[in-house]
C-alpha cells in the first residue's frame, strides 16, 4: 500500500535510497507519516481487532462460512 515504504531484503541501496528521499523531501515524508498513521488506527483500533477476532472464531466454531 502507500503506508509504508517496501525495499527488498538486503537491498542496503535501496534502503539508503529510500531514507534519502525521506531526508530531502520532508513533504513525502508527512504524507507517508499521515498515511501510516491512519491505516494503523483504523487496522488496529479495538474495535477493528475484535470484530476479525469474532469473524474467525466463528468459522473455527463452525458457526459462520467463509465467505
Amino acid at each position: 500500500g502507500d503506508a509504508a515504504v517496501y525495499v527488498p531484503p538486503g537491498d542496503s541501496l535501496a534502503l539508503a535510497s529510500s531514507l534519502r528521499r525521506f531526508a530531502n523531501d520532508r513533504a513525502a515524508l508527512q504524507g507517508l507519516r499521515s498515511r501510516s498513521t491512519q491505516l494503523a488506527a483504523t487496522s488496529f483500533a479495538p474495535e477493528a481487532i475484535v470484530q476479525q477476532l469474532s469473524v474467525r472464531i466463528a468459522r473455527l466454531a463452525g458457526l459462520q462460512q467463509e465467505q
